[in-house]
């Protein structure tokens, strides 16, 4: 652990963004729940769990973006939609003029756990 980890050990502190990287990989690489965690190593629950949380929400952005695909090609003219077929087994047929707003909030609720 760091020095500056170790001097930080008060109520209210300000973490930089490397110190809570810095956390939370002392915490995943502990093997103890966040709550013994954070009694070990006094710092507060609610801090560790905050950034556990943010940093899961930002893996999940990255790994889940939609991009834009020129639909020439890709549905018949009778079909006139896209099949999506998404990890876990959920499929998609999705129609042209689909929100990509709410297309991603669905695709985002149904991605697997941990995906």
């Amino acid at each position: 652990m760091s020095e500056a980890l170790v001097s930080k050990h008060v109520r209210g502190a300000r973490w930089t963004p490397t110190e809570r990287a810095e956390w939370m990989e002392l915490y995943r690489a502990s093997g103890q729940t966040v709550a013994a965690f954070c009694r070990t190593n006094e710092i507060a629950y609610a801090s560790l769990s905050l950034w556990l949380r943010q940093s899961k929400a930002a893996r999940a952005g990255e790994a889940g973006e939609l991009v834009e695909v020129p639909m020439a090609g890709l549905c018949s003219a009778a079909a006139n939609t896209v099949k999506v077929h998404l990890p876990g087994g959920a499929g998609l047929e999705i129609a042209p003029g689909t929100d990509p707003r709410w297309l991603a909030q669905l695709v985002r609720a149904l991605a697997p756990a941990g995906a």
